[in-house]
């Protein structure tokens, strides 16, 4: 059995040698029209996506008690429960 990276690059080449379309290749190499689509994301992608969701202004009352929430939980490692 081969692998599904390996099954999909050979759709990809009998797509772009032969010309088939992508749902024939797929259906031929067992590979989902998905995994024939998916692209890995580029670690430049990830870092800003990290940094911008790692930007928030702590003067915001919303952020302010989301990094207090953040920091509670680490120290305690859990939510905290308020009894009613």
């Amino acid at each position: 059995m081969t692998r599904p990276s390996h099954r999909r690059e050979m759709a990809g080449k009998a797509v772009a040698v032969r010309g088939v379309s992508i749902a024939l290749a797929c259906r031929t190499f067992d590979v989902s029209e998905t995994c024939y689509r998916y692209k890995a994301k580029l670690n430049g992608e990830n870092e800003s996506l990290n940094s911008t969701v790692v930007a928030f202004d702590e003067s915001e009352p919303f952020f302010a008690a989301l990094n207090t929430l953040i920091e509670q939980v680490g120290a305690v490692g859990e939510l905290p429960i308020e009894q009613r």
